[in-house]
C-alpha cells in the first residue's frame, strides 16, 4: 500500500468494504424472530437496527459515567428513541411488503425446522451414549463377577480414551454409576 493514499481514502475504502459484506447469519441453531429474519432480508433495517443498538449502548455508558439526570444522559437518550423510531418505522415499511414477508416467513421456518432438526439428533445422541454406558457397565459387571483381571484391564484403558461426558455427575446416570460401583 503507498503512501499517498489519503487517510479519507482508505476509510472510504474499509467502509465499502463492510457494506458489500453479506451480513453475518444467526448461528445455525437460533430460530429465527420476525425482526431478525427483516434484519437479514432488508441491509436498511440492519443499519438502524445497529444504529438504535449503538444509541442504546451509549445511553447505558452515559447513565453510567455521568449519571441519569446529566444533559449528557439526557441527550444520550433523546439519541436512542430517535434510532427506535427510525427502525421501528422501517420495520413497519418491511412488514408491508408482501414478498419480503413471505421471504422472511420462509427464513424463519427454516429456522425452525433446523431447531427441530439438531434437537432431534442431539437427542438420539444421547440416546446413543447411554446405550453405550449401558453396555460398558454391564460388561464390567460380568468381568468383576468372572474376576479376569486382563479383561478388566482392557476396560480400564478403554474407558480412559471415552468422552469425559460420561463420567459426569448426571442425575439420570446415577443408577449406571451406582451399577459400576
Amino acid at each position: 500500500m503507498g503512501m499517498d493514499n489519503s487517510l479519507q481514502d482508505i476509510m472510504n475504502d474499509v467502509s465499502r468494504r463492510l457494506d458489500a459484506a453479506p451480513s453475518p447469519r444467526p448461528r445455525s441453531h437460533e430460530v429465527l424472530s420476525e425482526m431478525q429474519a427483516f434484519i437479514l432480508l432488508d441491509p436498511l433495517l440492519a443499519d438502524l437496527n445497529k444504529e438504535y443498538l449503538d444509541a442504546r449502548q451509549n445511553r447505558a455508558n452515559a447513565a453510567k459515567d455521568f449519571g441519569g439526570d446529566d444533559g449528557m444522559t439526557e441527550l444520550a437518550g433523546l439519541l436512542e428513541d430517535s434510532a427506535w423510531c427510525a427502525m421501528q418505522t422501517r420495520y413497519m415499511e418491511v412488514r408491508a411488503d408482501r414478498f419480503i414477508m413471505v421471504e422472511a416467513q420462509r427464513l424463519m421456518e427454516e429456522s425452525r425446522l433446523e431447531e427441530v432438526r439438531l434437537a432431534r439428533k442431539e437427542k438420539e445422541r444421547e440416546a446413543i451414549q447411554r446405550m453405550e454406558q449401558i453396555q460398558l457397565f454391564a460388561r464390567m459387571r460380568e468381568i468383576r463377577q468372572e474376576k479376569n483381571i486382563a479383561d478388566l484391564w482392557m476396560l480400564v484403558f478403554m474407558m480412559n480414551s471415552t468422552e469425559p461426558f460420561m463420567f459426569r455427575n448426571h442425575h439420570a446416570s446415577y443408577p449406571f454409576n451406582r451399577l459400576a460401583a
